[in-house]
């Protein structure tokens, strides 16, 4: 994980490795997916404490069958919603599957 200020030491860009790999039952192809890249996070100093401001998910590249990780997004937007009710996980996940 790399962290980088800016001059103000305001704001802050964070750069983390990620791995994701991905195991589902299907009928459309292999039974794993795997997923290697990065991803670039932006905070912003607030009265509160750092908040997240941006999410990008940068893929390096993937391996194995795609619709896994696409037909999990939607059971996992309803497990995170039930907890967190407070945050939009539709378009968070939705940019974040962007690069936004």
């Amino acid at each position: 994980m790399a962290f980088e200020f800016d001059e103000t030491r305001e704001n802050a860009t964070v750069l983390s490795v990620m791995q994701g790999k991905h195991w589902a039952s299907t009928r459309t192809g292999e039974h794993i997916s795997t997923t290697v890249g990065y991803y670039r996070d932006t905070f912003t100093r607030t009265a509160e404490g750092w908040k997240m401001t941006s999410l990008k998910e940068l893929v390096g590249w993937h391996e194995g069958n795609v619709f896994i990780v696409s037909n999990g997004q939607s059971k996992l937007i309803a497990r995170l919603s039930a907890l967190y009710p407070e945050i939009d996980w539709e378009r968070g996940v939705q940019q974040l599957m962007a690069g936004v």
